[in-house]
């Protein structure tokens, strides 16, 4: 037992090996070393962070052959560690190889869109692939790029080979002379072993011994992209995206949505909407609808424009409004207003829950998860920003919470914001503020 789990942490070090030299690849092509040099405090958590993603990664690839080891453990037959040793062999290897090539992938395609892998990835399968391949094969040094793809992957074999032909075993230490009382500390040292390694995968699978468990928010380390971007792996993006791609809408043909509704033609939709005061012309159905549906008005700011500047604020819900009426030493000192102010029960501001109000207090939209959708990163004709940006404002937005948070720092620079001002922003000016895990108060 205690040999198979010391070759199964030997080949979760190849794994963090990989993991780091695709690193120091991407850090070489795409992050200057004056960025680096100019926020070496950040490199502590920016590395305490890679290694936990890294980490999760490693865990999760042990889960599989470290039940194997359990089961067989169990067994007691002299075969088990024979066969062990072969699927150890197979499983690395396909699993090693499959990183390597995923990491690789990941390069090429922050190399063309600057961001590691989302959601778009999957057009790849959507668009063409052949087409897609033969531009690859156009644009990059596909040739180059095989060849030390193979090599990496032959060293790869290589070293999964050494390990499993390791035939020495690690040493026990004796407890004592007795054969009885060295068998109790060997049975007590193993039961130890066991329970730490278990441990140590639970907590690497989970990512954090923390309230919450590892996540898209634990990428950003600094107010700096790039620097940002080293944290996540490949693997942990395409599990980000393939969760995406299960969350995204469908934005349904014309043609379905007037059979739903029971319309005959989209002027005749129109025509309900607008009181018939709008007629599509031929070949021009954009045009109508666009006139329908955003109503347009001059700019009567003059110059000097002043800020302006729109607060939004988390309220509370009906459920703590009953809670104050029910207990008493939650009132606060509400009570008087509760019997003489203005209190909207059935108030709502936009929706229920922060991001989806955000959604649509930025974008006007009624598609839910617009943000983690691949939509965020084209400028929607209702973004909030627009109408500012035609008067010349710069719009920003500011926010004390980590704004990798259902991807804001990606999708808000594409709905015409010009700076996304966050947690990070706010430390780096304000080095003294307090935060916790959600992002920096308020105050």
């Amino acid at each position: 037992m205690y040999k198979n789990l010391t070759y199964l942490l030997k080949h979760s070090a190849v794994i963090l090996v990989i993991l780091f030299f695709v690193r120091i690849c991407f850090a070489i092509a795409f992050v200057p070393m004056g960025l680096i040099g100019s926020n070496l405090t950040v490199l502590p958590r920016l590395l305490f962070n890679v290694l936990r993603f890294d980490m999760q990664v490693v865990c999760y690839v042990l889960l599989l052959p470290t039940v194997l080891t359990f089961v067989f453990a169990a067994l007691r037959k002299p075969w088990t560690d024979r066969v062990l040793s072969r699927f150890r062999k197979v499983y690395y290897a396909i699993v090693n190889i499959l990183i390597l090539a995923l990491s690789g992938i990941d390069l090429g395609f922050f190399s063309n869109f600057n961001s590691h892998i989302n959601l778009t990835f999957f057009d790849f399968f959507n668009e063409g692939p052949m087409s897609l391949i033969q531009a690859i094969w156009e644009e990059y040094h596909c040739v180059y790029e095989g060849l030390a793809f193979l090599f990496l992957s032959l060293l790869i074999l290589y070293v999964i080979r050494r390990i499993e032909s390791d035939k020495v075993l690690a040493r026990q230490t004796n407890c004592s002379l007795g054969g009885r009382k060295t068998s109790r500390c060997q049975l007590i040292k193993l039961s130890v072993i066991i329970l730490l390694y278990i441990a140590f995968v639970v907590i690497g699978m989970r990512g954090s011994v923390w309230r919450f468990p590892l996540q898209i928010e634990d990428t950003f380390v600094s107010n700096q992209k790039l620097l940002n971007d080293l944290v996540p792996n490949a693997i942990y993006m395409l599990k980000k995206a393939c969760k995406e791609k299960a969350k995204a809408f469908k934005v349904e043909s014309t043609d379905d949505l007037l059979a739903q509704y029971k319309f005959k033609s989209l002027q005749e939709a129109l025509d309900v909407y607008t009181d018939g005061q709008i007629k599509i012309a031929k070949n021009d159905t954009l045009t109508a609808l666009q006139r329908a549906l955003f109503a347009e008005v001059g700019d009567s700011l003059k110059q000097p424009q002043p800020n302006v500047v729109i607060i939004y604020s988390e309220s509370w819900s009906n459920y703590l409004f009953n809670l104050q009426q029910k207990d008493a030493e939650m009132n606060f000192g509400l009570d008087r207003h509760f019997k003489e102010d203005l209190l909207f029960r059935n108030f709502q501001s936009v929706q229920n829950g922060t991001i989806n109000s955000l959604e649509n207090l930025f974008v006007s939209t009624p598609f839910p998860h617009f943000f983690t959708s691949s939509y965020r990163f084209n400028t929607l004709p209702t973004s909030i920003a627009l109408p500012f940006k035609a008067s010349n404002y710069t719009t920003m937005f500011m926010s004390g919470m980590d704004a990798a948070w259902e991807n804001c720092a990606e999708a808000l620079p594409h709905q015409q914001f010009d700076a996304v001002y966050d947690k990070f922003f706010l430390l780096k000016d304000y080095p003294h503020a307090t935060y916790n895990s959600i992002g920096v108060y308020d105050e």
